[in-house]
C-alpha cells in the first residue's frame, strides 16, 4: 500500500523531533539542577528572585552570575574541574575554572573559587506544578 504524500511528512517530522529534552553537556547530567527558584527559571525562563540558582551539563545560572563550559579538565570521584566563561554582572569573574562537586542524591555544589559557593542544588522537577509546590 502507498504512503500519502501528507503521511510520509508527518512520520519524517515526528522522527525529527524525537531528540532526547537534553543533549549530553560537559558534565554527565541527566536533567537541570537547582534550588527552587533555579528550577522555576530552567523551566519557564523568567527570573522571579535574587535567589535562583540552576546547574545543567553545560551551563551554571544564579541571579547575577553565570558560566558557559568549556572542555572537562579532570574528573575524580564525583568533582568535576571544567574550564568555562564566566561573568557576574557583566563583568569577567578572574580565573578560568569552575568546580562542580557531587554529593550524590542530595545534588551538586557549585565552586567558583575566590567567588562564591552555591550548593547543594537538587534535582529539577520535570514539570513547572511540582516546582511551585516545593
Amino acid at each position: 500500500m502507498p504512503i500519502r504524500g501528507g503521511a510520509a511528512a508527518i512520520v519524517l517530522f515526528a522522527a525529527g523531533i524525537a531528540a532526547p529534552a537534553l543533549a549530553e553537556g560537559t558534565i554527565p547530567l541527566d536533567w537541570a539542577f537547582g534550588n527552587k527558584e533555579g528550577c522555576h527559571f530552567y523551566l519557564t525562563g523568567k527570573a522571579d528572585t535574587k535567589r535562583m540558582v540552576v546547574l545543567t551539563g553545560d551551563t551554571f545560572t544564579a541571579y547575577t552570575t553565570g558560566c558557559d563550559f568549556g572542555d572537562l579538565v579532570s574528573e575524580a570521584d564525583g568533582v568535576f574541574t571544567i574550564e568555562a566563561v564566566c561573568s557576574s554582572l557583566g563583568r569577567p569573574i578572574p580565573g578560568d575554572e569552575i568546580v562542580i562537586v557531587s554529593h550524590g542524591d542530595a545534588g551538586y555544589d557549585v565552586v567558583l573559587k575566590d567567588f562564591g559557593r552555591w550548593g547543594p542544588l537538587g534535582r529539577c522537577p520535570d514539570k513547572e506544578e511540582q516546582v511551585l509546590t516545593l
